[in-house]
């Protein structure tokens, strides 16, 4: 039930944010393994965005940390 309820929940936030709009550029494949290195990785994305963040995760990992970045983003107008 919690994984039909998760699904739900992705498919709401993804109708939500609506079409894609095409996109010039084209964008790399990362694969990272482990937690920090996650971590680390979504820190340089959120630290270099400059246009617009789309960022979809699970509650546990979606840290304070992530969180007070993702604000300083916005408050950047990134």
């Amino acid at each position: 039930m919690r994984r039909e309820n998760t699904i739900t929940e992705l498919a709401e936030c993804l109708e939500g944010i609506g079409p894609a709009q095409p996109q010039r550029e084209q964008f790399g494949v990362w694969t990272v393994t482990g937690r920090e290195a996650v971590a680390s990785r979504v820190d340089e994305f959120i630290a270099e965005a400059d246009e617009q963040i789309v960022y979809m995760t699970i509650d546990e990992l979606l840290t304070d940390d992530h969180l007070d970045q993702l604000q300083a983003a916005n408050d950047r107008g990134g």
